[in-house]
């Protein structure tokens, strides 16, 4: 039995302990209220400029790697609830310049099919299958949620790295997350372990949150080549925690503080076939931002701060990477940061609503080569002509050094996507 497979067994012999323990004292003052006082406050719609997917039939629920809602979870919820998103990418304009970046004319984006079940009042149970993956499956995890200050949720799910990452699909203002997000944590985000952290409604009244969770490191299920956990420092280990002032300066305004960690030690990849090793390294923090040819301990740090209210919304997000190989020699350090605005405008026409979006981002995937950052320019308008359709049109400039010439070079690029969510 591998260390990962224990610490599912473990977690959930823990978890049904728990819970037969706390059903002795449901009434007990600790019990976890689903709709804490300043969170009800919240209206019922989400408030946030996250435009499509806030309607009052999407899902904001007990998601153990999402973003924390602001609107609390509607009483009861139905045994079995059924969501989708999609989205399709049509690039027009590209001249395929820009570094790290691979851009087709056509692509389906987004393809999510989502199944929540709800078994009991304090079980939830999450499927999430990414229908344009060849491997499908996204999310299979059960969280029981009895009490307000710790849930815990085991499975395959989407692990807690920032603020960008945690955001999902259908609520990201902008086309997509920044580049140096995927970069520098792993494929699709998801890997398999047990997550502690606290109720929808968070801690002292709504102002604290937070995640610990242990995976494998080896991403998701069947993806990839799954690399032996002999101890456990060769676990992921992630923390991260949000203060968030918003709901009590106004109801419905987030302004968020969040800090993450993360933790792992990776083995040597067979760097002579470099397409295996990438491709293995998907799945692993960090990704091919780390040394793939020796065995190395790996540490992501990271801060973000979100403010929405009304129609203003604002992002900030930083990252830094640093992958230390074991046997000694330099560590490969990277870093990116990025900020994003979005302004939803005070007029509609004929019922459809429109939002402005830019972000800039700064790009260094080593710090200690000279001349291999480069920055990330966008910005573009969002139509909606409901609250679960968009259409989207975004220009994209990337601004770096060639590495042969030393010439300053413009890599830039047009996105037109269309998506909708039910």
């Amino acid at each position: 039995m591998t260390h990962a497979t224990k610490l599912l067994a473990l977690a959930f012999a823990g978890l049904s302990w728990i819970n037969a323990a706390s059903a002795q004292q449901a009434d007990a003052p600790t019990a976890y209220s689903e709709t804490p006082p300043v969170v009800a406050e919240a209206p019922a719609t989400e408030p946030t400029p996250a435009l499509i997917g806030a309607g009052p039939n999407m899902p904001v629920s007990h998601d153990p790697g999402m973003f924390p809602a602001l609107r609390p979870l509607a009483q009861p919820r139905p045994f079995l609830e059924v969501h989708g998103f999609t989205a399709l990418w049509v690039a027009p304009m590209t001249n395929e310049e820009a570094p790290q970046r691979t851009v087709e004319t056509f692509r389906l984006r987004w393809a999510i099919l989502r199944i929540d079940a709800h078994p009991t009042q304090h079980l939830h149970v999450v499927t999430r299958l990414g229908l344009m993956l060849d491997n499908p499956l996204l999310d299979a995890s059960v969280s029981w949620t009895r009490l307000r200050a710790l849930n815990i949720t085991f499975g395959q799910f989407r692990m807690p790295l920032g603020a960008a990452a945690t955001t999902l699909a259908p609520q990201l203002v902008m086309q997509d997350r920044p580049t140096y997000i995927y970069a520098m944590t792993k494929a699709t985000f998801r890997d398999v372990g047990v997550m502690f952290g606290s109720g929808d409604g968070g801690l002292a009244d709504g102002l604290i949150h937070y995640r610990l969770a242990i995976a494998s490191g080896n991403g998701r299920v069947a993806v990839g080549d799954p690399m032996r956990a002999d101890n456990v420092r060769d676990l992921l280990w992630i923390g991260r925690l949000i203060a968030d002032v918003g709901p009590r300066i106004a109801p419905g305004m987030r302004l968020a503080l969040g800090g993450t960690a993360a933790f792992t030690r990776d083995p040597a990849l067979d760097d002579t076939n470099a397409a295996a090793a990438r491709a293995t390294a998907a799945n692993l923090l960090g990704r091919s931002w780390a040394p793939l040819g020796e065995e190395r301990d790996t540490l992501l740090t990271g801060a973000d701060l979100t403010f929405s209210n009304a129609q203003m919304w604002a992002q900030a997000e930083w990252m830094r990477l640093s992958s230390t190989p074991i046997a000694g020699g330099p560590a490969r350090r990277s870093s990116g940061a990025s900020l994003e605005l979005g302004y939803k405008l005070p007029w509609t026409l004929e019922g459809t609503t429109f939002q402005v979006a830019a972000r800039g981002e700064l790009v260094d995937p080593n710090t200690d080569v000279d001349d291999d950052g480069y920055t990330i320019v966008s910005g573009g308008l969002n139509v909606l002509p409901t609250p679960y359709m968009r259409v989207s049109a975004f220009g994209q400039g990337t601004f770096f050094k060639d590495a042969a010439t030393g010439d300053e070079t413009v890599g830039s690029e047009i996105n037109l996507r269309a998506a909708l969510a039910f």
